[in-house]
């Protein structure tokens, strides 16, 4: 089919890169700023399928949208997962999509308005990157700076009620009580440091981090909380992408113990040549049937960093009840 002239006059007016598509998937008709964007001339993308403008790995998924489109045309934008569009030369880019639907003499046809995310995105990760950065230093700071004091406040007292005990000293037990509240002012002191920064004070990698979050939801709350790692092959994540996997399994064993309500809490690590898989898995009281809600913040802060470091992000009721947190990350090669 064809588009009027009108329409074709509108696309071409709009600023915002659009491309018209038919209940075929044929595009029939685009602007320049789409052209532009996907590195084609003007004119060379009508009469093409709108696949050529998919990644490879989600075209069938994406005609199966189409198709469903065409079924009940509406206007929407799609969200909730990331898109990529595929350029003439092969690089993908992240995009935002808006559909309308518009009838034509010849038929209907779809219009998609797409907006280019790769500035956005990288001002996403600068942003995450700078507040890990200082959420670092000011965990190194109270590590080596309080908790050093403290251990000094924590020695002294120790060693003045040795003194006053061998002397015979009533005040002996006093100052032990003080020493004893400044070793867990200093225990204290670096579990926040840790979890500001933890890679910073990993001795055994992102398997013992996880070891030690899980012993903490024991030791402080009372949670029946384990930890399984499988390590097949060898890690090779970098630091950033290391930091984020840490970050989203401490969310959703956060997210299980408040608000899910959870007393048994499992994270599992399985670390295969091609793939890195953590499942955190609780007992708690679900989510709602179906998709889980993008309106908590916790659940887009985990997604955006499972976008950011290239991973996939399955968030979905668990087998026996509770919910059940995927995060599966490419290995390099």
């Amino acid at each position: 089919m064809a588009t009027t002239e009108a329409t074709t006059r509108l696309i071409n007016a709009l600023l915002q890169p659009i491309v018209a598509v038919d209940s075929a998937g044929l595009i029939v008709a685009v602007n320049r700023e789409a052209s532009s964007l996907f590195g084609y001339e003007p004119g060379d993308l009508v009469g093409q399928p709108v696949e050529n403008l998919i990644p490879h790995a989600v075209r069938k998924a994406h005609m199966r949208s189409r198709e469903a489109f065409f079924a009940g045309p509406s206007v929407r934008r799609l969200a909730g997962r990331e898109l990529f569009g595929l350029r003439q030369d092969g690089t993908t880019f992240p995009a935002e999509v808006g559909l309308g639907h518009i009838e034509e003499v010849s038929g209907s046809c779809v219009l998609a308005i797409i907006r280019d995310l790769t500035d956005w995105r990288r001002l996403e990760h600068t942003l995450v990157k700078l507040a890990s950065m200082e959420q670092a230093k000011f965990g190194r700071d109270l590590h080596d700076g309080l908790g050093q004091e403290l251990t000094g406040i924590a020695m002294l007292a120790s060693a003045a009620a040795a003194s006053l005990k061998k002397a015979g000293r009533p005040e002996a037990a006093q100052i032990k009580d003080i020493s004893n509240i400044a070793n867990q002012s200093i225990r204290s002191c670096r579990a926040i440091a840790h979890g500001l920064s933890p890679l910073a004070f990993a001795q055994g990698g992102l398997a013992q981090l996880l070891k030690e979050m899980t012993a903490l939801q024991r030791d402080s709350f009372g949670i029946d909380a384990r930890c399984e790692v499988t390590e097949v092959a060898p890690l090779k994540l970098g630091r950033d992408v290391l930091d984020n996997l840490y970050r989203i399994a401490q969310e959703a064993v956060a997210n299980a113990r408040r608000h899910g309500q959870a007393q048994s809490i499992k994270v599992a690590l399985n670390i295969q040549s091609t793939t890195v898989r953590l499942d955190v898995m609780d007992d708690g009281i679900g989510i709602p049937q179906g998709p889980a809600s993008e309106t908590g913040m916790g659940l887009k802060i985990m997604q955006f960093r499972a976008t950011l470091i290239g991973a996939r992000l399955t968030i979905s009721r668990g087998e026996h009840g509770g919910t059940k947190v995927t995060v599966e990350c490419p290995q390099p090669l």
